[in-house]
């Protein structure tokens, strides 16, 4: 009976927070975080860990089994191999093989690493043609997703191009991967709070541009918006204090991205209920007048998490939102930051509900249809 009676709650608390998750991460984790019974809580965490792969990383921390909580971090830095597999049209079955000799009981380690040598030696070919010893798809596909992204992670953005190509093979896994070079970019973004230069990124930028510019002009923007979006989001969650340093170095088209993460930075220090939205606006405007004077640093301690998607289809322009959301922007500055402080107060819980209802008293029209588009999405 007292299994039953467990297994009827442990239901309804988990639909619950998976409904929680899909609106606001951060909310379902503090619900998860208060659930005393540890194996309620590691349930919850494995159902949402299925449901939204690479999505739960912090969650993983409120598992007290040592090895659950290793499994946990596994699954979220590999999450396409928990997806249900697209169809892929690669030929990756009848493409020449390099022969090694590997053992049966370490073939998938051993030809990675091969693989791995190859791509280092800048033979892009080679390494995929060393994964193609893998017979089962999944993991060949993984072997050139994992090569890809070491090549990158251990040479920086001069192994961009040769990654890219080797992303391309990887199947059904081939998008992830892609996202996943910018991903590796992305964490060496510096503090903004710092004199930075921000060089890595710059280089990243340019390896995008170089790679894909010939190919695909409308793919090469929209990678160079992710990377600066999600390196950007990445630099302020390391930062003690609002500063506009960043502003000074990072090309105007990108200031949205400053705006963006500025602002949820700062409803991570503030409650936004201590003000109205003008009065916040004013604030942050202010607050990016500022410059730190601490030299370049790199917070390897921060913790960035994407935030809940709350865009909607829309005719209207739209840009990346932290890292993977979309919403609308502006080239108006003092337009942009009321844009993104309504983005970041509607993720904060509990939500400051006046200040979105007095975005949607707003006389300029993309802070209203922002305002009005979050009070639909967080009811």
């Amino acid at each position: 009976m007292w299994l039953f009676w467990l297994a009827c709650t442990t239901t309804d608390v988990s639909e619950d927070i998976v409904n929680k998750f899909k609106q606001d991460p951060q909310l379902a984790y503090q619900q998860i975080s208060i659930i005393e019974d540890p194996i309620q809580r590691l349930s919850i965490i494995e159902l949402l860990s299925k449901q939204f792969p690479g999505q739960t990383t912090l969650l993983c921390e409120l598992i007290d089994n040592k090895i659950s909580q290793q499994a946990c971090l596994t699954q979220n830095q590999r999450p396409h191999l928990w997806m249900k597999n697209k169809d892929s049209s690669t030929t990756l079955d009848t493409q020449e093989k390099w022969k090694i000799d590997c053992p049966a009981e370490n073939k998938q380690q051993c030809v990675q690493n091969y693989a791995s040598k190859a791509a280092n030696a800048n033979a892009p070919t080679k390494a995929i043609q060393i994964c193609n010893n893998i017979d089962d798809e999944k993991w060949r596909n993984e072997c050139i997703f994992v090569v890809a992204e070491n090549s990158v992670k251990q040479k920086g953005p001069k192994a961009y191009a040769s990654a890219v190509e080797m992303c391309e093979q990887a199947g059904s896994f081939s998008e992830n991967c892609q996202q996943h070079l910018i991903l590796q970019f992305s964490r060496q973004a510096p503090d903004s709070d710092s004199v930075s230069q921000w060089n890595t990124i710059f280089s990243a930028h340019n390896a995008i541009q170089t790679t894909w510019g010939w190919r695909d002009k409308d793919r090469q923007q929209q990678l160079q918006h992710r990377l600066w979006a999600e390196a950007i989001g990445t630099s302020f969650a390391g930062a003690s204090k609002i500063t506009g340093n960043s502003l000074e170095v990072i090309p105007e088209e990108f200031h949205p991205h400053v705006h963006a993460a500025a602002a949820r930075r700062l409803f991570q220090l503030e409650e936004p209920k201590n003000h109205s939205l003008m009065e916040w606006t004013n604030i942050l405007l202010e607050l990016l007048q500022k410059r730190a004077t601490k030299p370049e640093s790199l917070n390897q301690q921060r913790k960035f998490l994407a935030v809940a998607d709350l865009w909607e289809k829309s005719s209207h322009p739209s840009i990346n939102y932290i890292a993977t959301s979309r919403r609308e922007y502006s080239s108006d500055a003092f337009i942009d930051i009321q844009i993104c402080i309504l983005e970041a107060i509607a993720r904060k819980p509990p939500i400051a509900r006046d200040l979105l209802q007095e975005g949607s008293g707003s006389k300029h029209e993309q802070v209203q249809r922002t305002a009005l588009r979050l009070q639909k999405r967080r009811p």
